[in-house]
C-alpha cells in the first residue's frame, strides 16, 4: 500500500474513535449539568472535559499525540521517514499500553508517579519526543540523497 495512503487510513481510524471518546464526554457533560457556562462555569474548562473525558484519558491522549503526528509531519516527508518511524510506533506503543494497563488506577496515597494516569502523560510526551528526534535525523540523513 502506498504509505500516504497508510497514513491518511490510520488519520481517519483514529479520527473517527477519537471523536467517540469526543462525543462521550460532550454526552458526559450534558447529561451531568456539572458544566453549565450559562450558570459561571468555565467553557475552555468544560471543552478540556469533553476532550479528555475522566473514563477515557489515556486513549484521549495517545489519540491526540498520533492525530498529530499523522496529520503534519509524516504525510509531508518521504517515505523512508514514515517506515522508521512506524517502526518505532509499532513496537513503542502496545509495550505503552501493557505497561498502562498494569499499572494501578489513578489515585490512593503515595504512588511515586507510577499510577496510569501520570504513566499516561509521560508515555504521551515520550512519544511527541522520540517521534521528532526520529523524524529530524532520518531526515538530516535522507537529504542529500
Amino acid at each position: 500500500m502506498n504509505y500516504k495512503k497508510e497514513i491518511k487510513l490510520l488519520f481517519y481510524t483514529i479520527a473517527i474513535a477519537y471523536s467517540l471518546i469526543f462525543a462521550f464526554g460532550i454526552n458526559d457533560i450534558y447529561l451531568s449539568g456539572n458544566c453549565k457556562t450559562q450558570q459561571g462555569g468555565d467553557f475552555f474548562h468544560c471543552l478540556g472535559i469533553a476532550m479528555i473525558p475522566d473514563q477515557f484519558q489515556t486513549l484521549s491522549l495517545f489519540f491526540l499525540v498520533m492525530l498529530v503526528f499523522l496529520l503534519s509531519p509524516l504525510y509531508f516527508l518521504r517515505e523512508e521517514v514514515y517506515l522508521a518511524w512506524r517502526k518505532f510506533a509499532l513496537w513503542y506503543l502496545p509495550i505503552a499500553a501493557i505497561l498502562l494497563f498494569i499499572a494501578r488506577p489513578s489515585g490512593g496515597g503515595m504512588s511515586l508517579g507510577f499510577d496510569r494516569e501520570s504513566l499516561t502523560f509521560h508515555f504521551s510526551a515520550y512519544f511527541a519526543l522520540i517521534s521528532i528526534l526520529i523524524m529530524f535525523i532520518k531526515s538530516i540523513k535522507l537529504r542529500g540523497k
